[in-house]
């Protein structure tokens, strides 16, 4: 009898979902058009990084990436300046229910380096 408990109450765990056990939905973010601030054309730079951050804080933070800003959880907003040869990336992470927004920056002492930093910033942006 004590057997036959058990194992009823073993599959009504396994089997009766729980509200307690749901995983909450992911945070969504909206990563907006960089502003470019340069001599010379960046807009690849400015797709690039945005697929970058999406990849990386999609595996990184566990957020899902949306088109619109409108519903979305958190916008990331910013800039590209080029200075004398070196890049510098701005962005804002804004909380779109309240809350402060919170400033993130790298830079990339050459061009072919940006990789690197928009990592660094991308591990930043997922630790808030």
């Amino acid at each position: 009898m004590f057997n036959k408990t058990i194992r009823a109450l073993v599959l009504l765990a396994i089997f009766v979902p729980s509200s307690s056990f749901a995983a909450a939905p992911p945070a969504t973010l909206a990563l907006l058009p960089f502003k470019l601030h340069a001599a010379k054309d960046l807009s690849y730079l400015d797709s690039g990084i945005r697929a970058m951050l999406a990849s990386r804080l999609t595996a990184n933070a566990g957020v899902k990436i949306v088109k619109q800003a409108a519903g979305a959880d958190y916008v990331v907003s910013g800039s590209l300046t080029s200075l004398g040869g070196g890049l510098s990336i701005d962005a804002v992470l804004t909380p779109a229910k309240g809350g402060a927004p919170q400033n993130f920056y790298a830079t990339a002492p050459k061009e072919d380096e940006v990789i690197g930093a928009v990592n660094k910033m991308a591990w930043d942006i997922a630790a808030k």
